[in-house]
């Protein structure tokens, strides 16, 4: 279980792609034009053996909530169905440690490294707005993580909301260069389905105010002022797992 006595995994990254990716939590070393960078996430407890199972998933529970249906207040969405809607793509033979694509009618995320963070935009702009998503993951472990982003405005400053599959919550920042900080760590909360079951996501970032909903329950929420606009996003980590294949669907953006 984690903790927040969690110390971060050390170590420095290879610099990938364009908007997508990751940057180190301990030292930003630049930024790459042709890649996502790569981010050095929190060590959890244990890690299993890695899945074999990379097809895209079948969900296996309903969550407690159905997303919304389109209306007036929508600002942008996408089922993923048109592979040119605009999200970030990457993937690379000779580094093959992650993707990011359209498969199947969704979007996914692939992490084929401990310790790895990918993400990836649409590349809008927004302030006050409630993003929601549907989630699942394919591969095995569930020492990983995935959930949404708001505010980005650029690899070095953004907010994530995000879930593990063991059932934990937590809200990060990234502001000015520095390291990721917890605004909320990793939080245990019965709302979030555990392993391979499908989740509703919905993070709201209304003025400071920052909330993260899981199937229709508010699980967490800060306050915090840095970042006033931005994209919003998607993104997928590990922890000690070696693994993560993640699936999201019926991303939407909401006026509050």
């Amino acid at each position: 279980m984690r903790s927040r006595n969690f110390k971060l995994a050390l170590g420095l990254l290879a610099l990938l792609a364009v908007s997508l990716g990751c940057t180190s939590d301990l030292e930003n070393i630049g930024l790459a034009t042709a890649a996502p960078t790569e981010i050095i996430v929190d060590s959890p407890t244990q890690a299993p053996a890695l899945p074999t199972d990379t097809t895209a998933p079948v969900p296996t529970a309903e969550p407690t909530a159905e997303p919304n249906e389109p209306d007036e207040n929508v600002l942008f969405a996408d089922d993923f169905s048109n592979t040119n809607s605009g999200w970030d793509i990457y993937e690379d033979p000779e580094n093959p440690n992650g993707v990011t694509k359209y498969e199947a009618d969704q979007f996914k995320i692939g992490v084929y490294t401990s310790n790895y963070f990918y993400w990836a935009n649409p590349h809008g702009n927004f302030e006050d707005v409630a993003v929601e998503v549907m989630v699942q993951k394919s591969s095995e472990e569930d020492d990983v993580m995935f959930g949404l982003i708001c505010r980005h405005v650029d690899v070095e400053n953004f907010y994530s909301l995000v879930i593990s599959a063991d059932g934990y919550a937590a809200i990060r920042k990234r502001f000015e260069g520095s390291e990721l900080a917890y605004l909320v760590d990793w939080t245990d909360s019965p709302a979030v389905l555990r392993g391979n079951q499908l989740n509703l996501l919905r993070a709201e970032c209304v003025g400071d105010h920052l909330s993260l909903f899981v199937n229709g329950q508010l699980v967490i929420e800060t306050h915090d002022s840095d970042l006033i606009y931005g994209d919003v996003g998607l993104l997928g980590g590990t922890f000690e797992a070696e693994q993560l294949e993640v699936f999201f669907d019926n991303f939407t953006v909401y006026t509050p």
